[in-house]
């Protein structure tokens, strides 16, 4: 199936906890692949979007502060990054900082 030119086989999205993975999943319907940030260690797709779900003033992160996470969520599209998260919160990791100032150039 395609949809704007990108076939939706090509479209893999990756969160970083089960209960957000499984509410994207109810939401898409499967028409997409969905899976944990681990899931995806070693494969890659056309086109990913990366929800980070985290939202606070406190800049607590969970998971998303292993460095090996977000390299493995970044480098797996061939064409196209979305990700999807409050820069506020992001920005109080420092590998997340940075990933921002580097987008922002």
């Amino acid at each position: 199936m395609q949809e704007n030119g990108i076939e939706l086989k090509d479209i893999g999205v990756i969160t970083p906890y089960n209960g957000q993975k499984e509410m994207i999943r109810r939401e898409l319907l499967d028409r997409v692949e969905i899976a944990n940030i681990d899931a995806f260690q070693g494969r890659e797709k056309r086109h990913m979007i990366i929800s980070t779900v985290r939202s606070n003033k406190r800049g607590n992160l969970g998971f998303l502060t292993d460095w090996r996470r977000l390299n493995v969520a970044i480098t797996r599209p061939r064409d196209s990054l979305v990700i999807i998260g409050n820069p506020n919160t992001l920005q109080h990791s420092p590998l997340f900082r940075n990933l921002l100032r580097m987008i922002k150039k």
